[in-house]
């Protein structure tokens, strides 16, 4: 053989092609936990209002009770009054394009009609979470607030890790507020997967998920439990910056926001028509004035509404550092 050429894969590569699989992998999705907790109130379509009002009766109150006499009536200008408190939260209507040109459909590798309509509805309910997320992370009078490790406020509250007394302290000053449990007995707590690593390294008495004795009837992305408050975690959770504003979200910020809440905290409507929950898809294809060639098919959707915190005092807002470092 010596002198000779051997042919190879390497001499003659330019036949090779690279093979493009169909399978696509699993696609990087947030896990958001905020919506599932809202009150949700049904504002029917063709009713002529762009706002909803959720409504209370007032507190429990002994002013108007007073001793009575025997056979004698109470006067009516003692009568206790029925009064009942409401927030209302305008909504507003957004939405989404996604345009696909026809030689991309004739070229196609994958159903991309299939795949818009499916980032459009998950691109919705990422929306629906941030602005939830704002809500509850805004000013608000009467919320509740614990600052990690005895803190005094929140720009210091980055200097300590969440511990379990934290989210003891959480859920005493809402049921000193007299909110209810969300579900048999249990506060919930939505926090980042930070938080979630300190409050499992903090306590002996956390419970992980996996230990439970009803396993089947977890929350999607609940990792444990301790003091009667159930912890989800969220992939987005309300983060702010120590050097910027206490109130708006910044990724990049160094103090989380944990938030504890009882039930009815926050609502959000279920429209019978443009629901966030199931966003509208429009499908336009075929010539018209805008496309007279049909070049382009469109896949769009879009939702009508809003989020209000509806009882401040039954939301806590735990700010705190985190131990975890990459």
């Amino acid at each position: 053989m010596a002198g000779k050429t051997l042919s190879t894969t390497s001499t003659i590569s330019d036949q090779f092609q690279t093979y493009f699989s169909k399978q696509l992998l699993n696609q990087i999705t947030p896990n958001l936990a905020l919506e599932r907790f809202a009150q949700k109130a049904n504002l029917p379509a063709n009713e002529g209002s762009k706002a909803i009002r959720f409504f209370r009766l007032t507190e429990p109150a002994t002013t108007d009770i007073a001793s009575i006499t025997e056979g004698t009536a109470i006067a009516s200008g003692a009568y206790r009054k029925l009064q009942l408190e409401y927030v209302e939260k305008t909504l507003t209507q957004v939405g989404q394009t996604i345009g696909i040109s026809d030689i991309l459909s004739a070229t196609a590798l994958f159903n991309h009609l299939e795949q818009a309509s499916m980032v459009n509805a998950q691109d919705m309910a990422l929306k629906m979470e941030e602005d939830i997320r704002a809500e509850l992370g805004a000013n608000t009078a009467n919320k509740n607030y614990i600052y990690a490790g005895n803190a005094t406020d929140w720009a210091g509250s980055n200097n300590n890790a969440a511990s379990a007394a934290d989210l003891l302290d959480a859920r005493t000053a809402l049921k000193i507020d007299k909110a209810t449990p969300v579900e048999r007995g249990y506060m919930v707590a939505v926090a980042g997967p930070q938080v979630c690593r300190d409050l499992m390294n903090d306590s002996d008495i956390w419970i992980p998920a996996k230990q439970y004795s009803d396993v089947e009837d977890l929350y999607t992305g609940e990792v444990g439990r301790l003091y009667g408050v159930r912890v989800i975690e969220t992939t987005e959770p309300f983060i702010s910056d120590s050097t910027g504003s206490q109130y708006t979200h910044d990724a990049a910020g160094d103090t989380y926001s944990t938030f504890v809440f009882g039930n009815q905290t926050f609502g959000v409507p279920n429209l019978n028509s443009q629901s966030p929950f199931s966003p509208r898809m429009y499908i336009a294809s075929g010539a018209d004035k805008a496309d007279p060639a049909a070049q382009m098919t469109t896949v769009a959707f879009k939702a009508f509404y809003g989020a209000k915190l509806l009882q401040p005092k039954h939301l806590c807002e735990v700010y705190s550092g985190t131990g975890y470092s990459a």
